[in-house]
């Protein structure tokens, strides 16, 4: 048996279809909410979900967190804007666990109902599927990863998890920037350098890699629009670890 295990902070939009498709792998899914001031926790509730709170810790240190309120071993890591479709569902029900192994599973963005085929939005493979007892989380605030030893095997799964973040472009921009500024929280953490090179080509080479390298103007208007925004996003980021150093 696996638990599906979901973080939250005004979710409300989105909380209930995730852990209506939950429903269908699991009696187990557990919400670990960080201060909702809408009706996060009560819809959670109600559609079925064990619902805890925590103050905010950062990205890795809350799913390790909420990881030790689930009652199996096995985790399935879902975003409450995430929900995997039927094939992963299927694919879910028939999987033959084994202890070290990591599952993954191809994650597909939307804005609004429409998916992104190309730029640096296009599907990924996400570990999502773990033992807890052999992988966590790192402790990272941000971008966090699976840690694992070297033994560990990483085995691809059929089906998609739909990621239906974004109703409006300025969601996504409104991420982006938040995002931003928890990575140069996590650079000045780390004692990281930041040279001019750094400022002034990392953000056009990620303009470039989104729309031209990953085909980004594939996705006409909207394709220029994500990485026009992801090469802004880097720009915010160094804006506000400067800003971060010079208090210190």
């Amino acid at each position: 048996m696996i638990s599906v295990v979901i973080i939250t902070k005004n979710e409300a939009r989105v909380i209930k279809e995730c852990i209506k498709s939950a429903l269908c792998l699991t009696d187990d899914i557990i919400v670990l909410d960080s201060g909702s001031t809408d009706d996060t926790i009560e819809i959670a509730t109600k559609a079925g979900a064990k619902v805890f709170s925590n103050n905010w810790l950062g990205f890795g240190p809350q799913k390790n967190l909420a990881n030790t309120y689930s009652k199996y071993d096995w985790i399935l890591s879902l975003d409450a804007d995430e929900r995997p479709n039927q094939l992963m569902i299927s694919t879910l029900k028939d999987l033959e666990l084994i202890n070290d192994s990591i599952y993954c599973f191809k994650l597909v963005d939307h804005f609004s109902d429409r998916p992104i085929r190309y730029s640096e939005l296009r599907p990924k493979w996400k570990k999502r599927l773990f033992n807890k007892n052999y992988v966590q989380w790192d402790e990272r605030e941000v971008h966090e990863q699976l840690v694992f030893s070297n033994s560990t095997k990483l085995i691809k799964c059929e089906g998609l998890i739909n990621h239906f973040s974004y109703t409006q472009f300025s969601e996504f921009e409104d991420k982006i920037s938040s995002y931003a500024k928890l990575g140069a929280a996590e650079m000045q953490k780390q004692n990281r350098t930041l040279n001019i090179i750094k400022r002034i080509f990392n953000p056009s080479f990620r303009f470039f890699r989104s729309y031209i390298m990953y085909a980004g103007f594939l996705e006409g208007s909207l394709g220029y629009q994500i990485s026009r925004t992801l090469a802004e996003g880097l720009r915010i980021k160094y804006r506000h670890y400067d800003k971060l150093m010079s208090k210190k």
